[in-house]
């Protein structure tokens, strides 16, 4: 009988399938990871701790916006545990459900905005499709993935 590192006997097969480089991930890996006619955005943090956030986002670039949420909050600590509780997460997902395509193509609502702020003057294009965003710069640790020295 198998057992694993803790001596649990036949710890289930859904584990076994997880583990890194297994038979059903490379499986599933081959296929076509945007399937169908739809678009897709993703959005993740350089934060997490759990995934790589350059593993979050699809092999296939037809038909997909992949978004970084260190990319236009820079320095901001949101982690797979508290990007649902981050106002600017919600404003990017309201805006890529609220539009058609692959990413959002035009500002939300200013009502989603605090009072006072108009998403026109917010701080100019950004050059990635999201011109009511202001520019930032990529936070180190996200430089470090980038160029492949993390």
């Amino acid at each position: 009988m198998r057992q694993d590192s803790l001596g649990i006997s036949n710890p289930g097969v859904a584990r076994d399938q997880q583990r890194a480089g297994s038979r059903f991930l490379r499986k599933l890996n081959a296929r076509d990871d945007t399937p169908g006619g739809g678009s897709f955005t993703q959005i993740a943090t350089d934060d997490d701790e759990i995934v790589p956030y350059t593993r979050c986002f699809p092999k296939s670039q037809r038909r997909t916006e992949n978004i970084t949420f260190q990319d236009h909050n820079a320095g901001l600590p949101i982690t797979r545990q508290n990007i649902h509780n981050a106002p600017f997460a919600r404003k990017l997902v309201f805006g890529a459900l609220g539009n058609p395509g692959p990413r959002t193509r035009h500002a939300p609502s200013p009502r989603r905005f605090k009072r006072g702020i108009e998403p026109a003057r917010s701080g100019g294009a950004t050059g990635d499709g999201f011109p009511w965003l202001p520019r930032t710069t990529r936070s180190e640790k996200s430089a470090r993935v980038a160029s492949g020295r993390a």
